[in-house]
């Protein structure tokens, strides 16, 4: 892929509900080539449609990411990404502390010892009934707009902006696209950090903040930015994604707050 499209596809990893509008404006490029080169990645098979993630935070459950050798899949997680190198990183979540234990003490049962483990801030988020009918439209159709959803509530479109710029600035949601990474050319690293390091903020497209570690994703084309970035990297425990996929909360797993 060409320099304007990686850099279409960057802005759309951060934030997959942005406009082709923004995303002009924050690449120097026309819309109008905006519109084409997401068409263009969509015909070779490369963009295949975006997914909503959904934080165990927004239901009060406790989180923990835990990289595993060899291929996972986990029905209680709500990200799950593989790497090139062979294993698996999970977001797992549980009603409690206890129960996250055992369940990570399951998962090294079966699947060997964990690289690492990094144990995320609960926080306590109580949704309004109607917050919770946005989040299930955006889950169901991740790129609807803002006017669409405010007609189902009855509410203005500027009201509506406000409670889906809330959801995402608190990272409780996240719309992503779905890729075919190897087709991209391009490089998605996964990187477990100490907190206060900053690398390479451009290329950065999601973050996982622990009390003393962080789990940082990048999205890197250009080769002397990959070498750069790789230097910044030295020290941390680093992957490279082959893919990923996200996963709503199960039902019966949700802690449910009077509103």
């Amino acid at each position: 892929m060409d320099e304007v499209s990686n850099r279409v596809l960057v802005e759309l990893l951060k934030n997959g509900r942005i406009s082709k509008r923004r995303i002009a404006t924050l690449t120097g490029v026309s819309h109008s080539l905006v519109s084409y080169k997401i068409s263009q990645m969509a015909k070779r098979g490369i963009l295949q449609g975006f997914m909503t993630y959904v934080s165990p935070t927004v239901f009060g459950l406790r989180r923990a990411i835990v990289m595993l050798p060899g291929k996972v899949e986990y029905e209680l997680s709500s990200l799950q990404i593989w790497t090139v190198e062979g294993d698996t990183i999970l977001e797992v979540y549980a009603r409690d502390r206890e129960t996250l234990r055992r369940r990570l003490e399951d998962l090294t049962k079966a699947h060997g010892k964990p690289s690492l483990v990094l144990e995320l801030p609960r926080g306590m988020v109580s949704l309004t009934p109607r917050d919770r009918v946005l989040v299930e439209q955006i889950v169901e159709r991740p790129r609807i707009m803002a006017k669409t959803i405010a007609e189902t509530l009855n509410l203005t479109v500027r009201t509506t902006s406000r409670h889906v710029r809330f959801l995402v600035n608190m990272d409780l949601i996240k719309v992503l696209p779905i890729l075919d990474l190897p087709r991209t050319g391009s490089s998605m690293i996964a990187a477990f950090l100490e907190r206060q390091t900053e690398v390479a903020p451009k290329n950065l497209v999601w973050e996982f903040l622990g009390e003393k570690e962080k789990l940082s994703l990048y999205y890197v084309w250009d080769k002397q930015d990959l070498k750069q970035i790789m230097e910044g990297l030295r020290g941390g425990l680093v992957r490279n994604v082959f893919s990923y996929k996200v996963g709503l909360p199960k039902e019966e797993q949700v802690v449910r707050h009077s509103t």
